[in-house]
């Protein structure tokens, strides 16, 4: 190699090692900002996170519906209701096999 050639790739490796020395101070400049007290710490990756903070909402939503069985469960059943009774009764009807229905011997016969 050539003196000349030796020189232009020496001030290529320092404009690389300068470049590289700049980003490093970005980094650290943007940490400082962002108030990240130490650069290199040994944490989860963030897709880690996300799977438990998933897994921890499901287990709280499953928690809320066993809760809301539990009550529902809980809860006395209404009684029922006497009207509702009162109105099948007098709706349903008696058919005869030949298809006709009986006459009521009640007062509106009597209008007939």
């Amino acid at each position: 190699m050539h003196l000349e050639e030796l020189k232009r790739l020496q001030h290529t490796l320092e404009q690389i090692s300068d470049g590289k020395y700049l980003l490093e101070n970005h980094h650290l400049a943007m940490d400082v900002e962002n108030n990240i007290e130490k650069y290199h710490i040994n944490l989860q990756p963030l897709e880690s996170k996300v799977k438990v903070i998933q897994r921890a909402w499901r287990e709280y939503l499953q928690r809320q519906d066993i809760q809301n069985q539990d009550q529902l469960e809980k809860r006395s059943p209404s009684p029922p209701s006497l009207s509702s009774d009162k109105m099948s009764s007098s709706i349903s009807m008696n058919t005869f096999s030949d298809g006709s229905t009986p006459v009521s011997k009640g007062p509106l016969s009597k209008l007939t």
